[in-house]
């Protein structure tokens, strides 16, 4: 249990957990203002883990992208020059990750890293963006010609006695009806057995 790891790690010899953390520390408490008619209350541990791998792409953009910095200090124009081919670029991986991504997840039941393809994609920035300016069915070409590169460098690891949030969601949601909710349409999840 990590609260013993971490008692252990500490420099005093004496500190142990207490019996109230212990019995804290098997519990998760999510708070939504959703219906259990909505959303299923063994549903919500699988949709916290689909917001923080939205959380860890805002992370991706700030690491890789470096979208909250920028050299444009005093010329506006620049700077929205300098955002828009960002998110141009955070448009384009996206769409070339989820790509490769549903295929290999198609074929193999394997996942690829957002992580480990943005940093993919930043080391060979120079030759990616040399094939964009001469065209694009070259750079087309060059991600195609790579993909099995890319498959191996970039593939997601996880431990096997933890289920990915892919899997959780493939396993949880199964087939979904439509159903109308105050004149907006929702998907009802219901697990099909």
């Amino acid at each position: 249990m990590n609260l013993h790891r971490n008692a252990k790690n500490r420099k005093s010899k004496n500190s142990t957990p207490k019996r109230k953390s212990l019995i804290l520390a098997g519990f998760s408490i999510y708070v939504t203002n959703a219906s259990e008619e909505l959303i299923d209350c063994k549903m919500i541990r699988t949709f916290y883990r689909l917001r923080w791998n939205i959380e860890l792409i805002f992370k991706s953009f700030k690491s890789v992208l470096k979208i909250h910095q920028s050299n444009a200090i005093k010329n506006e124009s620049r700077l929205l020059c300098e955002l828009y081919a960002r998110l141009i670029l955070v448009v384009l991986v996206h769409r070339i990750h989820f790509i490769i991504d549903n295929y290999i997840w198609s074929k193999d039941k394997k996942e690829l890293s957002l992580d480990k393809f943005w940093k993919y994609i930043d080391a060979e920035k120079a030759e990616l963006g040399r094939l964009i300016i001469k065209d694009f069915k070259y750079f087309f070409y060059y991600i195609e010609k790579s993909i099995s590169k890319i498959i191996i460098n970039c593939e997601k690891c996880h431990q096997k006695s933890r289920k990915t949030t892919r899997e959780m969601i493939e396993q949880e949601i199964g087939d979904c009806k439509i159903i109308k909710i105050n004149k907006m349409t929702c998907l009802k999840y219901k697990k099909v057995s």
